[in-house]
């Protein structure tokens, strides 16, 4: 079938290049008769397959433009742009504990201090020196920054008792993303009180816990708004009369980011549009042109048609179409024949071309043929007998 297809194509492309070589030689004017290709290829090549294919591309090419049209309908109601949400400001904020365990001067270790560990003896400490370093990192230029932390700490058991302390005051800082802070943390304190507690209620306690908070609320102004998160970060400590034991990540990160809404192309929706818009144009004027083809063909033709059909089939090369017939001269008679019979043995006895057009307002079709002296002229009209007597030099009288 494929092979048939491509024989086909071949075959009436060679025709139409053969039309071409032929009709697009240079005229008086200088110019291609490229009309005389296209009418080649219409009444040789296309209007002939198309007739062999009967009613075969009338119902592809209107196959054609329902899906082309469907998929048309189907994409305009799609939506065209979609919304996308794509950061256009990042931030992040860091901060991170450290501690410095100074004991007692009576301890029995060598060293006064001791770094970083995760379990320490709780009688021989005497302060804990706390440090904490905080920063806010920004990837496009800030109108301003502002920073309100404050540092506090709550201790107590759980679901028994809780008691809160502010270590540091809430504190504001104006034009530094950076913020250091030192502090002693009370231990003594701390043990203190859980020595009452345990003096009053006389009970036997879990191991209280003291959590240390860090707690900064940023506003920094930017050009695509305000940033306010806050950033939190604790850190654990759990203490009884032997041990004291410090939990928690050290180092904490917080990221965030801007975003922004925009309005973009959907994807694939134009494409679809333009296709199908472009395949349903093609396909419109495909089945106009299967349908005119098939109307000609296969559907009864008028009496008009019918005599012209009978006319191209007698006279063949003698019976030439023009826009619009020559003019009458006032030398000439005019002769009106009959019937198309009359004009078609007229052309046989004198071998002269019958000339013919339609009349675009009631579509039926003149036919004209001059004598070799010029001087006769007879004509007949498609749908209207003649007389057969020759008609005074000047405009005819139409016989109704």
């Amino acid at each position: 079938m494929i092979d048939k297809t491509r024989a086909w194509i071949v075959e009436h492309w060679k025709q139409a290049i053969t039309a071409a070589q032929g009709a697009g030689k240079t005229t008086r004017a200088g110019r291609g008769n490229w009309p005389g290709v296209f009418k080649h290829i219409d009444e040789d090549i296309l209007q002939p397959s198309f007739k062999n294919a009967g009613i075969v591309p009338l119902a592809a090419a209107g196959v054609w433009l329902l899906v082309c049209v469907v998929a048309l309908l189907w994409s305009l109601a799609l939506p065209a742009f979609q919304s996308q949400t794509f950061p256009v400001l990042q931030y992040e904020q860091t901060g991170r504990w450290d501690y410095n365990l100074i004991l007692k001067p009576d301890s029995p270790l060598q060293s006064n201090e001791l770094g970083i560990n995760n379990v320490y003896f709780t009688r021989l400490i005497d302060d804990i020196q706390m440090s904490y370093v905080y920063q806010f990192q920004v990837d496009q230029p800030v109108d301003r920054a502002v920073f309100l932390y404050q540092v506090d700490a709550t201790l107590g058991a759980q679901g028994l008792w809780q008691r809160d302390y502010v270590l540091i005051p809430q504190t504001s800082v104006d034009g530094s993303n950076l913020i250091e802070l030192s502090f002693l943390l009370p231990i003594d304190d701390y043990k203190d009180l859980l020595e009452d507690l345990r003096s009053a209620t006389l009970a036997t306690m879990d191991t209280p816990q003291l959590t240390i908070n860090f707690r900064v609320r940023p506003q920094v102004n930017t050009a695509y708004g305000t940033i306010t998160d806050p950033f939190v970060h604790s850190l654990n400590l759990q203490f009884d009369e032997e041990l004291l034991q410090i939990s928690g990540d050290l180092a904490e990160n917080q990221t965030g980011e801007i975003d922004q809404t925009s309005q973009v192309a959907a994807a694939g929706v134009q494409p679809v549009r333009v296709v199908s818009g472009v395949g349903a144009l093609l396909a419109a004027l495909v089945f106009l042109y299967a349908l005119r083809v098939y109307r000609m063909n296969w559907l009864p033709a008028s009496a008009g048609e019918q005599e012209l059909q009978v006319a191209q089939k007698h006279l063949k090369g003698l019976l030439v179409q023009l826009e619009e017939l020559p003019p009458l001269r006032p030398e000439q008679q005019v002769m009106r024949l009959a019937s198309m019979a009359d004009m078609i043995n007229l052309s046989d006895q004198t071998l002269r071309p019958v000339m013919y057009s339609q009349d675009g307002r009631d579509g039926l079709y003149h036919y004209c043929l001059i004598d070799s002296l010029g001087m006769l002229r007879y004509e007949y009209r498609s749908g209207v007998a003649g007389v057969g007597a020759p008609v005074p030099a000047g405009p005819v009288q139409e016989e109704q």
